[in-house]
């Protein structure tokens, strides 16, 4: 499956002030688990999930949610919306 992923500004701003790298970002994505329930965004009409991994010697939670607009099946877009250090 092929997908595109869209860093939202305000990812990019709590990237740059909790000095997590895309490398991190990258790993949490592929090596982290999805932690708590889905979270319905009524403002964007979409649903948020939060996966959480351990990266370096932080454990990094990172907010993504699946762009409603585009095809899931053919090419999916991911939205990193926020990530959290722990």
């Amino acid at each position: 499956m092929l997908g595109r992923v869209r860093y939202a500004e305000h990812f990019r701003r709590r990237c740059r002030e909790r000095r997590v790298t895309t490398i991190d970002v990258g790993n949490v994505l592929r090596s982290g688990r999805i932690c708590g329930r889905p979270e319905f965004c009524p403002d964007f009409g979409n649903w948020k999930y939060r996966i959480r991994a351990v990266a370096e010697e932080d454990t990094l939670e990172v907010v993504i949610a699946l762009d409603p607009e585009e095809d899931y099946e053919l090419a999916p877009l991911i939205v990193l919306i926020t990530v959290y250090v722990k």
